[in-house]
């Protein structure tokens, strides 16, 4: 047993003092000749133990008593505390600081974060009030996320936790304030990460800790997300069993809030030109436990047509409010999706933006969507029909009136023809059309299938100039090229159709590309005839991880969807003739182009939209640009957005391609931490280049939060126990920490004895009131 106030100890002499009284006591008594002795001598022996325990008991509360006031007094500790506060062991204190975005959460009038960082500097404040030689290491979530995952940042092997940490291993003697001057004036990520990755750089650092008393601390809201089922950390706290003396979770959550997130924002794969409205799809999900009622979405587009880099604004393009829409009611845990139509008039990299009213959570608000817009989308018709009709209904499909502006530019060619095409030609085309082609030589089916994999669009329609031979040995060759199955014959059905068991020729999926045909009440299939298709073998189909898009008579796919690298083949196994289908007279054969040449073009498409934290690269396709660029990143307030400057690269893609390409490597030791922080934040990045004749051009990409973090569901102290068994956990919440400090063991030891005194001492007041003689109450009748 040692003591931080050894002088103090000599107090343990007073435990005497009840002794002397007791022995005191013990001579003040008198004989006295009494005539009713016999009785009361009679009556004492009777109850002499009882009034003996009595007494015994009394005493042993008083020694006792004086026990605990001095062990308070001398502040007892542990061996291991004694030790550190003789300098004889360093006690290392690792702090985790969760900033993921939801401890933006606002309750009580403070975020998470706020209440995170006044817990903070409380326990800084009582670490370096405690005796001995004490060090700490200070790693935020979201560095600790960076320099674990090697794909955001510029090392292939991560960064080590001396470059990721706000303090690695600094003394906590000095002002405590101003040790964390620097984390003070930090704001959350918009991040959604847990513990796992910040406990991926400590543990090595964690398990070498031999010589030191390792504590670990985690200043978090406690999510589900990140403690329902906490496996890995569990896993990771296990491997430190023998280095880590225990695991304090500091609660900075406050109460329960209210929260809606915007789920999704994004534009419908189809035409995007110049003049054609885009269709934008987004969806609201009620992430509280209460329905949310009249939420009015906010709806912006920002157009970059004519627009130059302006730092001192939130984007750079011009932004123009649409009509506002009104979701009536969400449901507790519900989401809800609307769609709206927005026209660019012109080419560029616009952006879409949808906003939601603030609530605890802003930052799950608002998202973006970047909608590249081209002059047109460009076909590329091959058809195999001397007379080109294939061509022709497929071309007044997709422009039927001049007046009529569909965004689709056709251009027609042969077999021959195409398969002279080289990478260069034909990367000008968002998609190919194969119509019912006899057949197609080795070097053309090589062709086709390069710019498939590139991340092009091909449309094959089949028909009665169709080779089966053909197909199966050039286009299908067992599974190797792009045609979905092996034609295993022609199915010929009765003019009228085979109907299914509902009535109807053909069946309709959920595929995209029918999504204006299925919401309609009735069928609008009902006069559609298939005549003749081929018929593909079943078990290759299904290996190939290929979709039924229109399911034919007899069950038999009609219309098939196969993925090919990049790119995706659209298969028609009837054709356009009216020995095979009367489809091109059919309503639904304009819809059918249409949708099917959208959904091709957007295929090889850029994605419209990133999570936070995703490697900044922009590419660009432009030639003669000047070697070097600008980033504008967003900020975290209205204020000037910050600018980094970069140079220009070329690379060169596998077809012998070159393009520009800009990008922002982050490296934790190098990079400047504002430069991470607008980073680590959600918003529009524009890249700005310059060509050789001086024209500015802006690539640009959106970030977006993961709609994860949102849920602001969290786990009980007892919840977070049971999910950790067999960890040396302690749970304290921020407002303990803060106005206390993080007790240590020796001033937790101290409270606890103190408390155990004060027991103590009404229990020896109890037995001092049955120890003594109390003359019974009479009445003034009775005297």
């Amino acid at each position: 047993m040692q003591f931080l106030i050894p002088q103090l100890t000599w107090g343990f002499l007073l435990i005497g003092v009840p002794i002397l009284i007791h022995l005191i006591n013990m001579l003040r008594q008198r004989r006295r000749q009494w005539a009713a002795m016999e009785f009361l001598l009679a009556s004492y022996k009777k109850n002499r133990r009882w009034v003996m325990l009595r007494q015994w008991l009394l005493l042993a509360a008083r020694i006792l008593a004086m026990i605990l006031l001095v062990l308070m007094m001398a502040k007892w500790v542990s061996n291991t505390q004694w030790l550190q506060a003789l300098g004889g062991q360093t006690t290392h204190h690792y702090v985790l600081l969760d900033d993921s975005y939801s401890m933006l959460e606002n309750s009580d009038g403070q975020t998470a974060y706020q209440r995170a960082l006044s817990a903070l500097g409380g326990l800084v404040r009582n670490i370096a009030s405690q005796g001995g030689t004490h060090q700490i290491t200070l790693l935020r979530y979201s560095r600790g996320w960076l320099a674990a995952n090697s794909a955001a940042t510029d090392s292939a092997t991560g960064v080590g936790l001396d470059a990721a940490a706000e303090l690695s291993g600094v003394s906590a003697t000095g002002d405590p304030d101003r040790l964390l001057d620097r984390i003070s004036a930090s704001s959350p990520s918009s991040l959604s990460i847990g513990p796992d990755a910040p406990m991926q750089v400590v543990t090595p650092m964690l398990a070498e800790s031999t010589n030191q008393i390792a504590r670990l601390y985690m200043l978090t809201d406690l999510r589900k997300t990140d403690f329902a089922q906490p496996a890995q950390l569990q896993q990771q706290l296990e491997s430190l069993t023998d280095q880590l003396t225990e695991l304090t979770v500091i609660d900075c959550s406050g109460s329960e809030s209210q929260n809606l997130t915007l789920v999704s924002v994004e534009p419908e794969k189809d035409i995007w030109s110049a003049g054609v409205p885009v269709v934008v799809k987004f969806g609201v999900r009620n992430s509280s436990s209460t329905t949310a009622q009249n939420v009015v979405c906010k709806l912006r587009s920002v157009d970059y047509g004519a627009a130059n880099a302006e730092v001192a604004q939130e984007l750079s393009g011009e932004a123009t409010n649409l009509p506002s829409i009104l979701i009536d009611r969400i449901e507790p845990g519900q989401t809800v999706n609307r769609q709206f139509e927005v026209l660019f008039s012109g080419p560029g990299a616009h952006v879409v933006e949808v906003a939601l009213p603030d609530d605890a959570l802003a930052v799950d608000n608002r998202r973006w969507s970047v909608v590249r817009i081209g002059a047109a989308q460009r076909v590329l018709l091959v058809d195999g029909d001397v007379e080109q009709r294939n061509a022709f209904f497929v071309s007044s499909a997709a422009g039927p009136d001049s007046r009529i502006k569909t965004g689709i530019q056709i251009d027609t060619t042969d077999a021959a023809q195409l398969r002279d095409m080289g990478s260069a030609v034909l990367e000008q085309y968002d998609a190919i059309c194969l119509l019912d082609v006899p057949r197609l030589d080795p070097e053309a089916v090589e062709v086709v299938e390069t710019f498939v994999a590139a991340g092009g669009g091909l449309l094959h329609v089949v028909g009665p100039l169709s080779n089966i031979k053909n197909i199966n040995e050039s286009m299908y060759r067992e599974g190797e090229g792009f045609f979905p199955g092996e034609v295993e014959g022609i199915e010929e059905f009765a003019r009228g159709g085979v109907e299914d068991e509902s009535g109807r020729t053909v069946k309709l999926t959920e595929h995209p590309i029918l999504e204006p045909l299925t919401q309609l009440k009735q069928s609008p299939m009902a006069g559609l005839e298939i005549r003749t298709l081929l018929r593909i073998a079943d078990a290759p189909r299904r290996s190939r991880g290929i979709e039924t898009v229109v399911e034919g008579p007899a069950g038999l796919p009609l219309m098939l969807d196969m993925p090919l690298g990049d790119g995706r083949v659209l298969t028609l196994l009837s054709g356009f003739d009216k020995q095979w289908s009367n489809w091109p007279q059919d309503p639904t054969f304009v819809v059918l182009v249409l949708r099917s040449l959208g959904y091709l073009s957007g295929v090889g498409r850029d994605a419209t939209s990133y999570s936070v934290g995703s490697p900044l690269e922009f590419a660009s396709t432009r030639d003669r640009l000047l070697p070097d660029a600008e980033i504008l990143l967003p900020s975290q307030t209205s204020g000037a957005r910050l600018r980094v400057a970069t140079p220009v690269k070329e690379v060169e893609l596998d077809d012998s391609r070159t393009i520009a390409s800009v990008s922002l490597p982050i490296d934790l030791g190098q990079t400047d931490r504002d430069v991470i922080d607008s980073f680590l934040r959600a918003g529009i990045f524009e890249a700005w280049l310059t060509d050789s004749s001086g024209e500015a051009k802006v690539v640009n990409r959106a970030h977006n939060v993961s709609v994860g973090e949102g849920d602001l569901g969290r786990v009980s102290r007892g919840e977070l126990e049971k999910n950790l068994p067999g960890i040396p956990l302690r749970v304290r919440t921020a407002a303990e920490v803060e106005g206390q400090g993080l007790a240590a063991a020796d001033a937790s030891q101290s409270t606890f004895v103190m408390l155990l005194l004060a027991g103590l001492l009404v229990v020896e007041q109890f037995l001092g009131y049955l120890a003594s003689y109390h003359a019974p109450s009479t009445s003034s009748e009775g005297v």
